[in-house]
């Protein structure tokens, strides 16, 4: 999938020391990185995704990181976050209309419009899901 080798290599050894400090098997980390890259998250990226989601998942329930997994790639693909994808976050437990509403420091109705009129781009998702998975953020280690 990555054109290389030596690529894989690098992406599949990140990807085992993100299984031996996570409660997720190294061969489901594999096949949801699988989803990403093929969803458009570059292989560069595709361990720093994995850690936000896999540290949201633990505090939502593991059982939904195929959801999230899912719903991340869409946003992804779209290049922007869609009411659809909204839900499937929320339905997941994961309070991203409130994150991204404090991001923009706007109320989560002003934040719902945004993201009718198409204006929350995938980076913003990313960011948000980060901030969710840092130091201080409601999902962090």
């Amino acid at each position: 999938m990555l054109g290389s080798t030596e690529k894989a290599k690098v992406l599949l050894g990140e990807l085992k020391a993100l299984a031996l400090k996570t409660p997720f098997e190294y061969k489901d980390i594999v096949e949801y990185s699988k989803r990403l890259l093929a969803m458009g998250i570059s292989a560069d990226e595709v361990t720093k995704q994995m850690t936000n989601l896999g540290n949201i998942s633990a505090g939502v329930g593991m059982e939904k990181m195929p959801q999230l997994v899912l719903a991340f790639g869409q946003v992804r693909a779209a290049g922007r976050l869609t009411g659809m994808e909204l839900r499937q976050f929320t339905e997941a437990g994961v309070p991203l209309l409130e994150t991204l509403a404090r991001q923009y420091n706007v109320t989560t109705g002003e934040m719902q419009k945004m993201i009718s009129n198409g204006t929350v781009g995938f980076d913003d998702v990313s960011k948000a899901m980060a901030s969710m998975s840092a130091e201080g953020g409601k999902f962090n280690d």
